[in-house]
């Protein structure tokens, strides 16, 4: 594997040994995962996994509390996961946002529920002979 100068073991942008990589790169993200944690952001992050080229349309992902990283280069993977740190910390700021209107519209739900079923039962007396 080549390195690049100064740098020690760490790969180059273009290496295609995936084996190394399959190891350096999630290494990697884990530290910065940890980190970006060391600062105060996405404390509720529980890990984060590499899965190169899995899906094409997003980079990453936070799925159950896990950052899921699909980018194939290493740069764009880091950023990626800087991306979803924010983005779940963001989430986490509207989440009560969230709860108030899924609360609202459960009660509207069932109410709406309760008017049909009265309705039903007010026709249904119109169809018996």
């Amino acid at each position: 594997m080549k390195s690049t100068a100064g740098r020690g073991s760490e790969p180059t942008a273009n290496a295609h040994d995936m084996r190394s990589l399959g190891v350096w790169i999630p290494s990697r993200l884990e530290a910065e995962l940890r980190r970006i944690q060391g600062i105060g952001l996405g404390s509720g992050l529980l890990k984060v996994l590499w899965h190169p080229g899995e899906r094409t349309d997003v980079d990453a992902e936070v799925v159950a509390r896990v950052v899921l990283v699909y980018a194939t280069r290493f740069e764009v993977a880091m950023e990626a996961l800087r991306h979803e740190v924010l983005h779940f910390e963001i989430a986490e700021c509207r989440k009560p946002f969230v709860d108030l209107v899924n609360a609202v519209f459960s009660a509207i739900n069932e109410e709406t529920y309760r008017r049909e079923e009265r309705l039903i039962r007010q026709l249904a007396g119109l169809l018996e002979p």
